[in-house]
């Protein structure tokens, strides 16, 4: 039987396997990052940027997930889960 608290582990792996669509990442972002809205032409290019900066994967990968014709592998969704939980806690820190 460990010795650590199971409830305090339990909430940290809880908040690290939070998962997020790259839709739903670049909905909340590429507006505040990038300072343009989904309507504009722009959008893609910069959700596509954000991405590639993020993930570390090839343009035309990222390109299949946001349309959704691959399927965004689940270690993605949870790094894009973490990225948005560290960017939430900078915004309420105002450490921009």
């Amino acid at each position: 039987m460990s010795k650590f608290p199971d409830q305090k582990i339990e909430e940290w792996l809880f908040l690290s396997k939070k998962r997020i669509t790259v839709g739903e990442f670049c909905r909340c972002w590429v507006p505040l990052i990038y300072e343009i809205s989904p309507e504009d032409r722009r959008y893609s290019a910069a959700c596509l940027d954000l991405l590639e900066r993020i993930t570390q994967r090839k343009a035309k990968t990222i390109y299949a997930w946001m349309a959704g014709t691959i399927s965004t592998p689940r270690d993605i969704e949870n790094l894009l889960g973490l990225c948005d939980y560290l960017f939430k806690i900078q915004q309420s820190l105002d450490l921009s």
